[in-house]
């Protein structure tokens, strides 16, 4: 729609600049009818494109086009967005995990799981996998800390 707009526009720009620059005479009156022919042109220009492939021109259906197209980006964008908050979530409840325990990255890994209820995330459950001197830690401290800081079930796994 925004490109019919624009192409409606700049006929008409380019008319009115045409007829500015023509002399004077009878080359005017041929002008201002070559000119209102491509705007005529510009016009019907959509309803020609639809005809030719075959198909009935609804305008219903030429703006829910447009509107479908903008859906999908906002679904794009809701996508992105979700999963940088997951990545965000995720990192932030590691690393109150790892500073609250003295846990390196080689010692705990933390999986946070997601639900989305009407659109909005919370956290369902914490996985925390310790290994090497990470394994000498409470694991019940642990789930006690996940249990009241995000209200989530928590799942501690040896490697």
């Amino acid at each position: 729609m925004q490109e019919y707009l624009n192409s409606l526009v700049a006929v008409t720009l380019f008319g009115g600049l045409v007829r500015m620059l023509s002399p004077e005479g009878n080359l005017q009156k041929y002008l201002r009818l070559v000119i209102g022919l491509c705007l005529v042109c510009a016009m019907v220009q959509p309803l020609l494109g639809t005809l030719s492939e075959g198909g009935t021109l609804l305008w219903k259906e030429w703006l829910s086009e447009e509107e479908g197209e903008t859906r999908d980006y906002n679904e794009i964008y809701n996508q992105a967005l979700q999963s940088g908050t997951k990545a965000q979530a995720t990192e932030v409840i590691a690393g109150r995990i790892c500073q609250a325990f003295s846990l390196s990255e080689e010692t705990a890994s933390v999986e946070v799981v997601f639900v989305s209820e009407n659109e909005i995330l919370s956290v369902s459950e914490v996985r925390v996998t310790l290994r090497g001197e990470g394994v000498l830690t409470d694991p019940r401290e642990i789930v006690s800390l996940v249990n009241s800081e995000w209200g989530c079930s928590c799942e501690v796994i040896y490697e």
